[in-house]
């Protein structure tokens, strides 16, 4: 059946290949980033697979979150958990929500207590450059909670002097956001304030949310310095998210970073990072009973980054770095802890008339697991001016979180006893450049082992978290860009993948063991007329153990000057199913927003 499947999708995109013009092609890693940046570019990996979204495309998809970016990417599985905005897990290629790093400008947005936070993020879309998705082991360079993949954000630095945004919709739902920005002699600042709230679609689901950003870059010919801070308050309906309770949970994000790099001479760069984090969660069991369960946490998390950055010759170009986090909680439920990492890391690479290729090499060393290297490869060969075929491979890790590890509640348990899990990738690609477009297919293989898991074993109500032995996920993911007609444009992006487990743990799991195993997300976006514009998205998925939905999302915009009205509707044919096991996706969500910008 996937095979056929497989064929049928080759054939439609080879088709289209060969009947339309394509648009611009896919970004290619020299295409966006500059020796300088060092790791603030996560797209600078000969081999591996990236994809770059900038602000014409957030402009393009009509987008007003990171959510409905990610929601064309086939490989990246975006769940969110309540009404629309409330919370987020990430997955990339079958792999769990844990596994997946997030930075802003290339410095990690660690959540010690649970990467279910890791998207309480303070600024909006509006606040973004660029979004860079990495999807394989060249992330072995980073550290853990890379084994899925990496998601890169690169904060505004062309800002404009004013925008805003208001929108409602259904279920009484209200948000807007005001910014404005300043520039003059090199710098940049731009400031955000937004919020909104809704009543939510079922019963404890409502959301409000509030909170203010800064963003700001200076450059001149020596210096660069890039930074970002924020704070969001957010309190919500939590039924169901964890476990059959009608929960309620506040939250509290403070995050900031800033990059300073300084350049020596024509062939080298020093860069110095430091980013904070801290997150504050107030979660109540049930609701209208706080007695019978009520704790609240607060975890915090700091690194700090120093790089050396050289070209000693003009093919060749060699970074040197290390990395120390201090991270720490204070809860009722996981008690008190404070732990550090310490890592060094190194990454040459070369590049040739048709190739370029790179190794890399990080040492972990920390209070709770020490002595983890993670190497790391990646080639990339021109084959002709219209082939190019890629391979990357490398090897990294995820500590346990601090919930994994300590949580203690009457629906989930914690084991102090779990190791780290050990992950290693590898995928190897081809893509077809013509003047007409491009088409990219890659295949990848992912090895886990001590695989941390939420599971129930017979004849248990509550989740406890347990290390499964191993497992190995196959996959293939397809990727194309076109223009159909001449002011419309599509993409296609589809991965089917197969998951193996050995010595599973328990007789259910909550997370790692269900993923999607087929993905395929279709978008057209065009321009009908002038002053017009539309966005159509469907996106199929099918899970391992569980049923297959396809919602599909309809914009529509009008532009007068500098203000935009757009109508959204996602799940326009009002789909049922769910997002997790026991947890129903919104129905139907119709939104009309108006934007201001210049």
């Amino acid at each position: 059946m996937m095979r056929m499947i497989i064929k049928s999708i080759l054939w439609i995109v080879l088709h289209v290949l060969a009947s339309t013009t394509f648009a611009q092609e896919l970004p290619r890693i020299d295409e966006v980033l500059v020796t300088s940046e060092g790791r603030m570019s996560i797209a600078n990996h000969p081999g591996a697979d990236v994809r770059v979204f900038t602000r014409d495309d957030f402009s393009h998809l009509h987008a007003g979150s990171l959510a409905e970016v990610m929601e064309t990417l086939a490989s990246v599985d975006m769940v969110e958990r309540g009404s629309p905005g409330t919370q987020a897990d990430i997955s990339v290629r079958g792999s769990s929500f844990e596994s997946v790093l997030v930075l802003v400008n290339g410095i990690r947005v660690h959540d010690p207590q649970t990467g279910h936070f890791i998207m309480d993020l303070p600024f909006d879309l509006s606040s973004v450059e660029r979004i860079e998705v990495m999807t394989d082991g060249g992330s072995s360079m980073y550290g853990s909670s890379t084994s899925g993949g990496m998601i890169n954000i690169i904060t505004v630095r062309e800002p404009h002097r004013l925008s805003g945004r208001i929108s409602g919709g259904s279920h009484g739902s209200v948000d807007g956001s005001v910014s404005c920005g300043y520039r003059m002699a090199g710098m940049s600042v731009s400031a955000l304030i937004r919020g909104g709230k809704t009543d939510g679609y079922r019963p404890n689901s409502e959301r409000e949310v509030l909170g203010a950003g800064l963003t700001g870059s200076y450059g001149t010919g020596v210096w660069a310095v890039t930074w970002n801070a924020g704070a969001e308050r957010k309190a919500f309906g939590a039924g169901d998210f964890y476990a059959s309770y009608p929960s309620s949970e506040k939250t509290q994000t403070f995050q900031g970073g800033m990059n300073v790099t300084r350049t020596l001479g024509r062939n080298g760069a020093v860069r110095l990072a430091v980013g904070s984090r801290g997150h504050g969660d107030d979660y109540i069991l049930i609701k209208n009973n706080p007695a019978f369960y009520h704790n609240t946490h607060y975890n915090r998390s700091t690194t700090a980054i120093v790089e050396y950055l050289a070209s000693p010759r003009k093919n060749l170009s060699v970074i040197a770095g290390s990395e120390t986090e201090r991270m720490g909680i204070t809860s009722g439920s996981l008690g008190s802890h404070d732990d550090y990492n310490a890592a060094l890391y190194g990454r040459c690479a070369f590049r040739g008339t048709k190739s370029e290729m790179f190794a890399s090499l990080r040492y972990d060393g920390g209070s709770r697991d020490g002595g983890i290297l993670s190497p790391g490869a990646g080639l990339a060969v021109r084959v002709n001016k219209m082939v190019r075929v890629t391979m990357d491979t490398g090897r990294t890790f995820r500590l346990p979180s601090y919930t994994d590890l300590y949580y203690d509640s009457p629906a989930n348990k914690g084991n102090p006893g779990l190791s780290s899990e050990k992950t290693s990738m590898v995928s190897t690609g081809v893509t077809l450049e013509k003047e007409r477009g491009d088409v990219s297919i890659s295949l990848f293989h992912r090895r886990s082992t001590d695989v941390i898991d939420w599971v129930r074993f017979r004849g248990e109500t509550i989740w406890r978290t347990a290390n499964h032995g191993r497992i190995m996920t196959n996959g293939i993911e397809m990727n194309a860009r076109f223009r159909i007609l001449q002011q419309s444009e599509g993409r296609l992006s589809a991965v089917f993948l197969d998951q193996s487990v050995q010595r599973k743990m328990g007789v259910e799991s909550k997370y790692s063991l269900n993923p999607l195993v087929r993905t395929i997300t279709a978008s057209l976006t065009g321009a009908p007329a002038a002053r017009f514009r539309y966005t159509v998205v469907a996106r199929h998925e099918n899970q391992m153990h569980g049923g297959s939905r396809t919602p599909v999302t309809v914009k529509l915009s009008c532009k007068t000057g500098p203000a935009t009205a757009v109508l959204s509707v996602r799940n326009i044919f009002n789909e049922r199913y769910e997002e997790l096991p026991g947890l129903p996706a919104p129905g139907r969500w119709v939104m009309l927003n108006m934007e201001y910008g210049r």
